[in-house]
């Protein structure tokens, strides 16, 4: 769907045009004024909206995902008088190659998505959001329920070229397979003094593959019920979400964020039907944001707390996520710590990051930004709304990861970093480029 770049013409300024030249010479000299002020407006809109465009090639990859190369970039069609932009539309293309574990060379990871946001429509003040998008990964991890699940690194002891069968088994001992196309649509509606309240609806094919041999197929197969009703279900399913929020935004920018704050609070629910949509769920995340500037906006300090509880029959991947990612875990979610790392039905997080904006230069005709960024980030998941302590451990059970990244902007529209994190948990850090700041 290609965004329309032409605006349409406000009533009574059609009125005003239609209007006999000898009627408007016998208005009064304030309304005389305000026809110039409408026919200035109306040719401006007629030499149309400003474009800007971004586009940022990748290369990256890990030990894991091997070689990654890719893609990402919008196109955002821009009215001055009603910033950030009136059109977008963002892209993300990223697709990896190589040989992780001492298998044969296959594709770890494939991602791609379209992205589409129309600000003022269907009316003036709301704001209507698409996506589909197609992710296929081979190396998801699932590790067990709780807090304190363990993840043990048999596989350093094996020699794989002598027992390359002994050191593949337990290298893929925590993997699964998930190949997930989706779609989703989204309406925002602007409310008096900066609150808002948004509807949508998404739907996910699902396709999930485990090894019989894996820690997964070994809690399904478990004869704790705690456990195996967290994993159990069919592994090929559709999920159907319907999502209410509202909320509060007086942020200056959405894209290049300097000071306000953003506070959410959102119900999602999977109703289910039949043995195709089998799960039925709700789930509750509020989030609160705030951003500090100091030095004219030089220095951003920006900070998030993030609380997700999930009531029901949920798939056992949602366990490991909040409503935009990985939680604990993964690059939006406690940096460092490897995503999907720790499942369970609630997770509670903060972020907190200083952005520091270095200089500015021109790039192919394009204006960009250049910064760099630190961080630090902790939380912890609790496998139910009961204590329990084989599972969960004793004590705060805090789990964080701290690091620092480079930030990158192009024009007034597109943004992408690349961060560095070290956790106890990573080994020994875990990087991260992605469009977009974290939150």
């Amino acid at each position: 769907m290609k965004p329309s770049v032409a605006l349409s013409t406000p009533a009574i300024a059609i009125a005003l045009t239609l209007l006999p030249r000898a009627a408007l010479a016998q208005r009064d000299p304030e309304e005389k004024k305000e026809n110039v002020a409408d026919r200035a407006w109306v040719a401006k809109k007629k030499r149309g909206l400003e474009v800007d465009r971004a586009v940022l090639p990748l290369v990256g990859g890990s030990t894991d995902y091997g070689i990654a190369i890719g893609a990402m970039g919008s196109i955002a069609w821009i009215d001055p008088d009603k910033p950030p932009y009136i059109h977008r539309i963002e892209g993300n293309a990223i697709t990896s190659f190589g040989a992780p574990a001492g298998d044969a060379f296959q594709i770890p990871y494939q991602d791609y998505y379209l992205k589409g946001t129309h600000r003022h429509w269907p009316i003036e003040a709301s704001r209507l959001t698409w996506r589909a998008g197609y992710t296929r990964a081979s190396t998801l991890q699932y590790s067990g329920i709780g807090n304190a699940s363990g993840y043990d690194r048999s596989w350093e002891n094996i020699d794989p070229d002598k027992n390359p069968e002994a050191f593949k088994q337990a290298k893929h001992q925590y993997n699964f397979d998930r190949k997930s196309p989706g779609a989703a649509i989204e309406i925002r509606f602007d409310l008096p003094k900066s609150f808002f309240y948004e509807e949508s609806i998404s739907f996910t094919h699902n396709s999930i593959y485990t090894d019989p041999n894996s820690k997964l197929a070994q809690d399904r197969a478990s004869t704790d019920p705690r456990i195996r009703q967290e994993v159990d279900g069919p592994l090929t399913h559709g999920v159907v979400l319907f999502t209410q929020a509202v909320g509060i935004d007086t942020r200056n920018a959405e894209i290049a964020t300097t000071k306000g704050m953003l506070h959410r609070v959102s119900l999602r629910v999977s109703p289910g039907a039949g043995s195709y949509l089998a799960y039925r769920y709700a789930a509750v995340d509020a989030s609160f944001r705030g951003y500090v500037p100091l030095f004219d906006e030089r220095i951003v300090l920006a900070g998030r707390l993030v609380f997700d509880a999930i009531w029901g029959d949920a798939p056992f991947y949602e366990l490991a996520r909040y409503e935009a990612g990985w939680a604990i875990g993964g690059s939006s979610g406690v940096r460092g710590v490897p995503a999907q790392r720790y499942f369970g039905k609630v997770k509670v997080f903060g972020n907190t990051e200083a952005r520091i904006h270095l200089f500015r230069f021109g790039l192919f005709k394009q204006k960009m930004r250049f910064g760099v960024a630190t961080f630090f980030d902790a939380g912890r998941v609790f496998s139910d709304f009961t204590p329990k302590r084989d599972l969960d451990g004793s004590g705060i059970g805090l789990k964080y990861g701290a690091g620092g990244g480079l930030r990158l902007a192009a024009g007034k529209s597109f943004e992408a970093r690349a961060d560095v994190a070290y956790s106890p948990d990573a080994n020994p850090v875990s990087v991260y480029v992605s469009a977009g700041q974290a939150f």
